[in-house]
């Protein structure tokens, strides 16, 4: 069993388990909103919504601190912290008697979100090379659609136990199981690794493929979280159909995303370049999208076109393989990793209202909106280049990492 856990592919896997089930601190309370607004009776429904968004807007304001944190103190130190701290939290969500309370508990928890996500992220780059790195980063892009299949495992249990809280217990026990793997399986740093400390967050701020790359990630995450937000609310107003039936659809849609972001592995591990990679996704990205918002297919021809969406925005969240091409120095992958979150994760909030917005506003709005978002993401084309025109450099940089590390 130690030999299984300690394998490159064991140790990936937990890192990648890690970040699902940080992720989960967002899609844990989903299922479970209508219980909890039973129970403390809101002024508001964007309160209840809150609660689940909460960890989110603390990924988006605090992941670049997160990242000088890892760089600083180490990805294994940061990411143990990340995860007691989303227990602490968790169980605090559970003990609540307000909703006040409630909400602070799901801030702390997702001040354990921030830290565990960057960390795990970095964590993959430090301990992978080559095609492992490859694909280990490809398998990272769908930590966040994994995330929100997983909790109707939590949900079917809160049924059965009567209450909203015992999904917030299922987390915990998840969490709790990971990190006693993760205490076994990762390997602390080595002396060259402890002697390395960031002195590059400034490096980070001034470095411009950074900010195309994560702006770029915005752009899909934007358009991804909008979609699948609205997509009940729109297909329900234009077709007559009820919203529980979209989101039966929707855990199709984000299987698909999941197999997209593995393909990118599979792709460039087979020497298709990431600038065709990227044009690939924006082309079944935004063909089926087009169709979907400015004609009108029917029902169940617009559920095959967001599948096609889903999978075209999955190949396009799943290029995380590139962030390390655009980290100014090895010593400053964390802080590198955190900045593009932060980023993604703004996507994923402005996404949902952006999206209504436009939808109120009319079909015209919407194409515009979508389409504005596509052109976001095409702004990865400089990094893909650096990427598929330098593999001296990714050379160079991958003797320099193993001399630091």
């Amino acid at each position: 069993m130690s030999t299984v856990i300690t394998s490159p592919f064991g140790r990936v896997l937990i890192v990648y388990g890690l970040g699902v089930a940080a992720a989960m601190c967002v899609s844990e309370a989903v299922t479970e909103l209508g219980k909890i607004a039973q129970e403390f009776h809101p002024g508001s429904h964007s309160t209840i919504g809150f609660i689940m968004s909460m960890p989110s807007l603390v990924v988006a304001l605090g992941a670049l601190l997160a990242g000088y944190l890892v760089d600083r103190l180490g990805d294994r130190r940061v990411l143990y912290a990340g995860v007691v701290v989303m227990i602490l939290g968790d169980a605090c969500a559970i003990a609540v008697p307000s909703l006040g309370l409630l909400l602070a508990a799901r801030a702390l928890t997702g001040v354990g979100y921030v830290l565990t996500a960057v960390a795990a992220i970095t964590a993959l780059i430090r301990l992978t090379k080559g095609h492992q790195r490859t694909m280990a980063l490809a398998l990272w892009s769908t930590f966040v659609p994994m995330s929100f299949l997983l909790p109707f495992l939590s949900a079917g249990l809160a049924a059965e136990l009567g209450t909203w809280r015992a999904a917030f217990g299922f987390h915990i026990a998840l969490m709790l199981g990971l990190l006693v793997l993760a205490v076994l399986a990762i390997p602390r740093r080595t002396e060259g690794e402890r002697a390395v400390r960031s002195r590059g967050v400034g490096k980070v701020l001034r470095a411009p493929m950074v900010y195309l790359l994560g702006i770029s990630f915005a752009g899909d995450s934007f358009l991804q979280t909008g979609v699948l937000a609205t997509l009940g609310h729109y297909l329900a107003a234009k077709y007559n159909q009820p919203e529980v039936a979209v989101a039966h659809w929707n855990a199709v849609s984000m299987v698909v995303n999941a197999l997209a972001c593995l393909s990118v592995g599979l792709l460039l591990r087979r020497g298709v370049s990431s600038r065709a990679v990227t044009t690939l996704g924006i082309l079944i990205t935004g063909i089926p999208g087009a169709l979907l918002y400015g004609t009108d297919l029917g029902f169940m021809n617009s559920i095959y076109a967001v599948w096609g969406l889903m999978f075209g925005s999955g190949l396009l969240v799943g290029m995380w393989t590139l962030v390390p091409y655009t980290a100014p120095s090895p010593e400053t992958n964390g802080a590198t990793s955190g900045l593009v979150t932060q980023f993604t994760l703004l996507g994923v909030l402005l996404g949902p209202p952006a999206y209504f917005a436009a939808q109120a506003a009319g079909a015209g709005v919407t194409v515009a909106v979508f389409l504005g978002a596509l052109v976001v993401c095409a702004l990865r084309y400089p990094v893909c280049r650096l990427a598929d025109h330098a593999p001296k450099t990714s050379a160079a940089r991958a003797v320099v990492v193993e001399a630091t590390h």
